[in-house]
């Protein structure tokens, strides 16, 4: 009774290392992928430009504040631009209308590396 207990205890081990060993195992066939990032320009229209600074406010402390990289004054406007992945630009636009909806799409271009540091 012993002896078939200890052989079936030894084929479950022996499945379940060679299934954990086979989970462990690397595949050299798989690259991951990483999708190129876009650059968005939109630009915050208030009437005055404490009126576009309170927009830009209200952009960087939405879900939308970690996409900023960069910013510009144009006269009573604020240029930004967003730094987001093609994969996150349905989210971007939804947020974007929720937060500013005043905010005007200028352009939507791959992101220069170089530019980019």
């Amino acid at each position: 009774m012993q002896h078939a207990h200890s052989s079936a205890l030894a084929d479950t081990r022996s499945a379940i290392s060679s299934s954990v060993s086979v989970a462990r195992r690397p595949s050299a066939t798989i690259l991951p992928f990483r999708a190129p990032r876009a650059w968005l320009d939109i630009a915050l229209n208030g009437k005055t430009l404490a009126e576009s600074r309170s927009h830009l406010a209200a952009l960087l402390h939405s879900a939308l504040g970690v996409y900023v990289t960069r910013t510009a004054e144009r006269g009573d406007s604020i240029v930004v631009r967003l730094d987001i992945a093609p994969e996150d630009f349905g989210f971007t636009l939804h947020t974007l209308l929720g937060v500013v909806p005043e905010a005007t799409i200028s352009a939507l271009r791959a992101r220069a590396d170089e530019e980019a540091h």
